[in-house]
């Protein structure tokens, strides 16, 4: 299983993402444009589904590119599960598994759109979880006690019945946890009961490019780390302020570019100064973000954060927890001992179909491929996908999610609207929560990081600091 954004450029420009392809992306009248999409590994059962996020871009004399609003769309080979003014949501069509392929149309009002307008089409692989009760916590706190538990015991899980108002005590029928968490959880939070989607992956690096390079120059300068009105070749990889891919970070520019327009970005794993060769570490996880990149990313996708609660559902299911269990569904680890292929589309872990297979223990030094974990063979033991089918939930590199407290509880399902504001920041959720979490660990993660229940706020995660770890990146829901 491969993940990443596929971007299309009108007209006539194909650009391959792993195994999500939009190709044929054709102006069919004023208002309306189609295009094929395809992916591989999907699947679709009476209960079980993946999906693809869909969502356009546009550009007209104005140089600057902006969110495409639609009106309506149509699917062949496809079932829309969910239409939006901010994209569509499309999955199999009849049940099975393997590749699906199918087109898609969109309208939209191009009134507004000026003359001769360019358009972007991104996607990204998504998995549904259903609705329905499930477990938080694993009666395992590692001595912090941060972990959800049942009010009165701190070794039993709390089970979230229903939709409803939890409350939040020191009973049987209540939820727990440490970390200013006092006030009853609302039935508008997001805790994992109602259904949503969630990325399959995480966030690639070359996702992450093909965000950058829609922004102004004022915007990627909020979402990189180096000065880019200063670009030299000791600072031309942007994420992590150096001269080389720290940890396997290639995110890149020449260094010679200069920020009085937007500059142009790529992936330049191999340090040769071309770009996006096919060893250059496009789908490898994207690491050294803050919350607030994660927070411009899911605005400008029209995605929401996910919260710690729905972490949970997404890894367990409705399966009562072990105590220290990972998003595997056993307790068993394996560290990855080394890469085939690294940085092509196909790398892989060298130790691939071992149980409990997992990039954690610090033995890769650094992020791999999204879904290198997996092959046509591997199971969910091997592979380390989640109860749902969601990747990599247990190590590679940490999920920056709501951290569920007093302070978050004003944040509801509410989605990006698609732009960034001119400093480069997202709007849609201020004043929602004040502190973040991690949850899944990452490469450099002991056992105990990577379990599905591990709920630590540590002193620095909160909104008023610029935080980054090579192990940060993002994981998205809608």
């Amino acid at each position: 299983m491969k993940k990443i954004t596929v971007l299309l450029l009108f007209i006539g420009q194909i650009i391959f993402a792993n195994n999500l392809t939009i190709t044929n992306v054709t102006k069919t009248n004023t208002n309306s444009l189609s295009f094929d999409v395809s992916w591989d590994n999907s699947w679709l059962t009476s209960t079980y589904r993946d999906a693809s996020w869909i969502f356009l871009k546009f550009k007209n004399s104005s140089g600057v590119w902006q969110h495409l609003d639609l009106t309506g769309a149509t699917v062949s080979g496809f079932t829309l599960d969910t239409f939006s003014d901010k994209g569509v949501m499309i999955s199999r069509e009849f049940s099975g598994t393997g590749t699906v392929s199918g087109s898609v149309t969109v309208y939209f009002d191009s009134s507004g759109l000026g003359p001769f307008p360019d358009f972007k089409v991104f996607g990204i692989e998504m998995v549904y979880i259903n609705q329905g009760a499930f477990w938080v916590g694993d009666g395992e706190d590692f001595g912090y006690n941060y972990n959800f538990h049942q009010g009165d015991n701190t070794e039993l899980p709390y089970y979230v019945a229903d939709s409803g108002i939890i409350t939040v005590g020191n009973t049987a029928s209540d939820i727990s946890a440490n970390g200013d968490l006092s006030i009853d959880i609302p039935a508008t939070y997001p805790t994992g009961f109602d259904e949503f989607y969630i990325m399959k992956y995480e966030l690639s690096q070359e996702q992450y490019v093909e965000f950058l390079n829609t922004l102004t120059a004022q915007q990627q300068q909020a979402r990189t780390r180096s000065d880019l009105s200063a670009i030299t070749s000791a600072n031309r990889f942007v994420m992590v302020n150096n001269n080389y891919p720290g940890r396997r970070n290639s995110i890149a520019c020449d260094d010679n570019a200069t920020n009085t327009a937007p500059i142009t970005f790529y992936c330049d794993l191999n340090n040769n100064g071309v770009p996006n060769e096919i060893n250059d570490g496009q789908n490898v996880a994207c690491n050294y973000l803050t919350f607030n990149d994660c927070l411009a990313y899911l605005e400008w996708a029209a995605l929401r954060p996910l919260t710690d609660m729905e972490y949970e559902k997404a890894a367990r299911g409705s399966a009562y927890p072990t105590p220290g269990e990972f998003a595997n569904g056993t307790t068993l680890l394996t560290s990855v001992s080394g890469l085939m292929n690294p940085g092509r589309p196909n790398e892989i872990a060298s130790n691939i179909n071992t149980d409990g297979l997992s990039n954690m223990g610090n033995n890769s030094g650094s992020p791999i491929r999204v879904g290198g974990l997996a092959n046509a063979t591997s199971t969910r033991l091997q592979s380390g996908g989640s109860f749902f089918g969601v990747m990599e939930l247990s190590g590679n590199i940490t999920d920056l999610v709501v951290f569920t407290n007093d302070q978050s509880l004003t944040y509801t399902y509410t989605f990006g609207s698609g732009q960034l504001d001119p400093s480069g920041s997202s709007t849609t959720w201020n004043g929602n929560f004040t502190r973040y979490t991690s949850k899944g660990g990452g490469y450099y993660a002991v056992y105990s990081g990577t379990s599905i229940s591990h709920r630590l706020p540590e002193s620095d995660f909160d909104l008023t600091n610029i935080y980054t770890y090579s192990q940060f990146g993002l994981r998205g829901a809608r």
